[in-house]
C-alpha cells in the first residue's frame, strides 16, 4: 500500500510539474504569435521576436511548439489577441501590475477585478501604481568560478547594475532596449548560465508587510496567474 501511495504522489508531482510547464509554454506561444503577427516572423528583422525566442529557449520550449506559434501567426484568424495591463492594490497598500494577453477583454477584466476583491484588494486607475516601479530588463544568472571572475565578465559587456542573491547567483538589470544584446553576450560567456530573463516592472522600493498580509498577497498573485489570460504579475512586496 505504501508503494502505491508513493507512486501516486510521484504521478501527482509530475502532473503538477507538467501542467506548470505547459502553462509557461502556452504563455510564451502567445507572445511569439503576437510579435510575429505584428512585426513579422523573421527574428533577424524583428528584435522583439528574437528576444521572445531566446526566452523560449531558456524555458526549454520544444521547437514544435515554437514553430506552431510562428505558423499560426501567418494564417488569417478570427481570434484577436490583445496585450494590455491592469494596476491594483493588495492588502497593506501593496502595488500590483498585471500583464495580460487575451481575446476577450471583458472576461479578463471581470476575472482580475473579482480576484483583487476576493483577497482584500482593489483595481486602480492607469498610472496609479506604475509610478512605484521602473520598467527594466531583468536577467537571472548562475555562474561558475569566483565572484571576481563573474564581475569581470559582466564589466566586459557593460553591465553595471546587478546584485548577488545567493552563492553564484545574480540578478542583472538593464535598459529594456539593451536586453537582447546583453542576453546574447551572456550566453556566449563560458562561466555564466542565463536561467531566465524578461522585461519587468521592478519596484523602486519594496514594501514590508506582516505574515498575514504577505499570505494574502501571495494568494492574490497565484490566483491571478492561474488565468490563461494573465502573462505576468509584478508587485513591490519585500520577500523576507
Amino acid at each position: 500500500m505504501s508503494g502505491h501511495s508513493k507512486w501516486s504522489k510521484i504521478k501527482h508531482q509530475k502532473a503538477a510539474k507538467d501542467g506548470k510547464r505547459s502553462k509557461v509554454f502556452q504563455k510564451i506561444s502567445k507572445e511569439i504569435y503576437i510579435s510575429a503577427r505584428e512585426k513579422g516572423s523573421n527574428p533577424d528583422s524583428n528584435s522583439s521576436l528574437r528576444l521572445i525566442l531566446l526566452k523560449a529557449k531558456a524555458a526549454n520550449m520544444p521547437k514544435t511548439i515554437i514553430d506552431k506559434a510562428l505558423n499560426k501567426s501567418k494564417v488569417r484568424s478570427n481570434v484577436n489577441w490583445e496585450e494590455f495591463e491592469y494596476e491594483g492594490y493588495g492588502v497593506g497598500g501593496s502595488g500590483f501590475i498585471v500583464k495580460c494577453i487575451s481575446d476577450n477583454r471583458n472576461r479578463t477584466a471581470s476575472h482580475v477585478k473579482s480576484t483583487f476583491k476576493k483577497y482584500g484588494g482593489t483595481l486602480a486607475s492607469g498610472g496609479a501604481v506604475k509610478y512605484l516601479f521602473n520598467f527594466l530588463g531583468k536577467i537571472y544568472i548562475t555562474a561558475s568560478g569566483n565572484e571576481e571572475q563573474v564581475l569581470e565578465t559582466m564589466l566586459m559587456i557593460d553591465i553595471d547594475n546587478y546584485k548577488s542573491i545567493g552563492e553564484n547567483e545574480y540578478e542583472i538589470f538593464t535598459d529594456p532596449q539593451l536586453l537582447n544584446k546583453i542576453v546574447t553576450s551572456l550566453n556566449g560567456s563560458e562561466n555564466i548560465n542565463v536561467e531566465s530573463f524578461g522585461l519587468e516592472y521592478v519596484p523602486l522600493q519594496v514594501l514590508k508587510l506582516n505574515d498575514a498580509q504577505k499570505e494574502s498577497c501571495y494568494k492574490l498573485k497565484d490566483a491571478l496567474l492561474d488565468s490563461e489570460d494573465i502573462q505576468e504579475v509584478f508587485d513591490n512586496i519585500e520577500l523576507n
